[in-house]
């Protein structure tokens, strides 16, 4: 992943595994983002079995360095190493800010990038930036419903990770941007990451690292 330097300000975290049916709209949504800063997207498709692979190359082909790839060659999940993507994220990831999408959700604001990252300048305090996710019915495309819908600035930390842990407030990974340093120095590879909700853990290591800003703006599909 040495293809990310310093002169990078976002980098895009994408997962994949099996996601042949979504992946090119996910890539779509993320590239067409119109920004003031430069940004590359790193795709980490975790050997799926389908055509997603041969799509993320293609993709590649199109937008040559923009475009960050990788397929380990066996499935990391399956292995039991849950936090693969993210061990691969850090390893030389040197952008200011990192934001993630799942290769089946997608990104609906073509400005999402760029007022994450203001949100993020006017405050230095703060380690991650949250918005507003609509979850959609595969099955019919009905709206299930927006996360989290509602955060208070005024909620301690504590009442954040009690609000999670009780499942009285909800988010989406595609909603998360993060500042790169802080996600670097975490020890990507402690019991703490080998979580199976890899959301659910990053927003807990984050709002242990800082404050949480919220942009009360639908931007995202789940």
């Amino acid at each position: 992943m040495s293809e990310c330097d310093k002169s990078e300000i976002v980098l895009v975290g994408i997962l994949c595994y099996n996601h042949e049916l979504y992946i090119a709209q996910c890539l779509d949504s993320v590239l067409c983002q119109k920004c003031n800063f430069s940004y590359k997207v790193y795709v980490f498709d975790d050997a799926s079995t389908d055509g997603s692979w041969r799509i993320i190359q293609d993709y590649k082909v199109r937008y040559k360095d923009k475009l960050i790839i990788e397929q380990p060659e066996y499935n990391n999940y399956s292995n039991g190493n849950r936090n693969a993507f993210l061990q691969h994220i850090t390893k030389e990831n040197q952008a200011k800010f990192v934001a993630f999408c799942e290769a089946d959700d997608y990104w609906t604001d073509e400005y999402k990038l760029q007022k994450q990252y203001d949100a993020m300048q006017k405050n230095e305090k703060a380690s991650m930036c949250i918005h507003d996710v609509e979850l959609v019915n595969e099955s019919n495309g009905n709206c299930m419903g927006i996360v989290p819908g509602y955060m208070s600035s005024n909620w301690s930390q504590e009442e954040l990770i009690t609000r999670i842990l009780m499942y009285s407030m909800s988010f989406r990974l595609n909603g998360i941007f993060v500042r790169g340093e802080i996600l670097n120095n975490a020890d990507m590879y402690s019991g703490f990451w080998n979580y199976w909700a890899i959301d659910l853990a990053l927003f807990v290591y984050m709002i242990l690292k800082g404050e949480v800003i919220y942009l009360n703006s639908n931007m995202a599909v789940k």
